[in-house]
C-alpha cells in the first residue's frame, strides 16, 4: 500500500508522461502536415511535367495521399478557365501552384496578387520579357519557375531539318501573332531559315478552326506549295499539331515537333526541353519553397535540350538520318 510521500511521487511521474504524450502529439501534428498543391494545364501536351514534378517529389519525401495533395485542373488552352482555375486555387489557399504555359502562369500571377501563394512556371520561353519575373537571377514577387533556353534554339531546328532533309526548299508555320512569345520566336525561326538559304512561309491564325481552314486550303492546292511544317511554341500549335501531322502525313512532307511529344504523333524530330524533365526541375523548387524559401528568391532555372527522332516516320517518307545525327538524339521512336 503506497503512503502520502510515494503516491505523490507516483501522481508526479503520470502527470509528466501525460504532458509529454501531449507535447509529442503537438510534435507529430506539425510533422505531419500536408501540402496542397493547385496543378494548372495550359494545354493537355505539357501534363507530362506534371508527372515528372509528382515523381521528383515523391523521390524528394512528399508522397501523395500522405502529406501532400494535387488538385489537377486542365484548361484546354482556354484562358477563361485558366483564370477560374487560378482563382480557385487561390480560395482553397493552397500551398503552392504549378503551372505550364504562359497564359496559365499570367491567370496565377493575376489571381494571387496581394496573396502570398507561391507559384511556379513551366514551359515558358522568356519570362522577362513577358513580365513574368523581374530577371532569371532574382525573379521577385511572389513566382519562380523553369524557364526555355534563348530563343536561338527554334531557329536550330531548321539548321536539323536541312541536314536530315537537304531537299527542303519552303517551310511552313503558322501561329498566333498576338500571342506573348511571338515577337521573340518567329524572328527566331526567320533567322534559322534564312541562314539555311530556306524560303518561309508564314500564315497568322487565332483558333483551331482557322488552323483546319487553311489545312483545307492546301490540301486543295494542284502542288502543295511547302516541303515542311514547324510547329511553333503556341497553344495553337499544341491544340492542333495531330491535325498538322495527319495533314503532312496525308502529303508526305516531315514535320519539325515543338515538343517530344509530337515525335511520339509523328513529327519527324524535335529539338526541345523534356517536359518530365522539366517537371523534376520544377520540384526541387516547389521543395525549397515548402521548407520556408520564397519563391522570389529562387533564381528561375533553365531546361535542358534534347534531339528526338522519330525514325519510323522517316522511314515512312524514305528520309535517310545521317547517323551522326541519330548517335546524338536522346530518343529514337523506331
Amino acid at each position: 500500500m503506497l503512503n502520502k510521500k510515494n503516491y505523490r511521487k507516483v501522481w508526479a511521474l503520470f502527470t509528466w508522461v501525460i504532458i509529454a504524450t501531449l507535447v509529442l502529439s503537438g510534435c507529430g501534428a506539425t510533422e505531419s502536415k500536408t501540402y496542397r498543391v493547385g496543378l494548372l494545364s495550359g494545354a493537355d501536351s505539357f501534363d507530362s511535367v506534371f508527372d515528372g514534378f509528382k515523381a521528383q517529389m515523391a523521390e524528394l519525401g512528399y508522397v501523395e495521399g500522405k502529406n501532400i495533395s494535387y488538385d489537377y485542373q486542365a484548361s484546354g488552352g482556354d484562358e477563361g478557365k485558366m483564370a477560374q482555375f487560378a482563382q480557385q486555387f487561390v480560395d482553397d489557399k493552397v500551398d503552392l501552384i504549378l503551372v505550364t504555359s504562359t497564359g496559365a502562369a499570367k491567370a496565377a500571377q493575376t489571381a494571387t496578387a496581394g496573396t502570398d501563394i507561391p507559384i511556379i512556371f513551366t514551359v515558358i520561353q522568356d519570362p522577362v520579357a513577358i513580365g513574368l519575373v523581374e530577371s532569371l537571377r532574382d525573379p521577385g514577387a511572389n513566382m519562380t519557375g523553369v524557364a526555355r533556353p534563348p530563343v536561338e534554339y527554334l531557329g536550330k531546328r531548321v539548321e536539323f531539318l536541312k541536314q536530315m532533309v537537304p531537299g527542303v526548299e519552303t517551310l511552313w508555320i503558322i501561329y498566333d501573332p498576338d500571342y506573348a512569345t511571338a515577337p521573340s520566336s518567329v524572328p527566331a525561326v526567320q533567322a534559322g531559315a534564312t541562314s539555311m538559304g530556306v524560303k518561309l512561309i508564314e500564315t497568322h491564325a487565332k483558333s483551331s478552326e482557322d488552323v483546319n481552314a487553311e489545312l483545307q486550303k492546301r490540301a486543295a492546292m494542284d502542288e502543295l506549295d511547302v516541303d515542311a511544317i514547324q510547329l511553333m511554341p503556341d497553344p495553337l500549335n499544341s491544340n492542333s499539331s495531330e491535325a498538322i501531322i495527319n495533314f503532312a502525313n496525308q502529303h508526305n512532307i516531315p514535320v519539325v515537333g515543338h515538343a517530344s511529344v509530337q515525335v511520339k504523333s509523328g513529327a519527324l524530330f524535335s529539338y526541345a526541353d523534356s517536359y518530365p524533365d522539366t517537371g523534376k526541375k520544377a520540384a526541387s523548387l516547389a521543395d525549397q519553397i515548402l521548407k520556408g524559401a520564397s519563391a522570389g528568391d529562387l533564381p528561375v532555372e533553365i531546361s535542358d535540350l534534347f534531339l528526338n527522332i522519330n525514325l519510323k516516320a522517316a522511314n515512312s517518307l524514305g528520309i535517310t538520318i545521317p547517323e551522326g545525327i541519330l548517335g546524338s538524339a536522346k530518343e529514337i521512336i523506331r
